[in-house]
């Protein structure tokens, strides 16, 4: 840590007082508050105080923002989800493939948005069903 002697401390106030309104969000407030010199007044570095109470304010509400923003997105997502588990889907020993007329011998097969299912190697396209040629992307 540099320290000025006692003779220039007061012809450094100024330019350190500038700095602190100019830059003062770059700074840690706890930190420079235990900097100054005790025999100033508050009203002194006023200005820093507000720039900084107000940016940190600024980033807590941002970060809730934020937060709520996800915990949306993630209550869509997972309500998406558990709605397209809703449907149980049941495949016997005498289900067919509607595409290839196969049982089914493995547990991976395709379910399309109107409940048909085929093999893997039956539904390579996922946005339009093989049996019905109903369209599912995005318009």
């Amino acid at each position: 840590m540099f320290v000025v002697p006692r003779s220039d401390q007061k012809i450094l106030i100024t330019p350190a007082l500038s700095l602190l309104n100019a830059h003062g969000a770059q700074f840690d407030a706890a930190q420079v508050l235990e900097l100054l010199p005790h025999d100033w007044p508050v009203t002194t570095v006023k200005a820093f105080l507000l720039r900084s109470i107000r940016g940190s304010m600024d980033t807590h509400r941002t970060g809730k923002i934020e937060y709520n923003l996800s915990r949306g997105e993630n209550l869509r997502v997972r309500e998406q989800y558990i709605s397209l588990q809703g449907d149980p889907i049941v495949i016997t020993d005498n289900t067919r493939c509607p595409v290839c007329n196969l049982p089914f011998s493995d547990a991976a097969f395709v379910r399309y948005p109107n409940g048909v299912i085929t093999h893997l190697k039956c539904g390579r396209n996922k946005t339009i069903c093989p049996v019905t040629g109903t369209w599912f992307g995005k318009v």
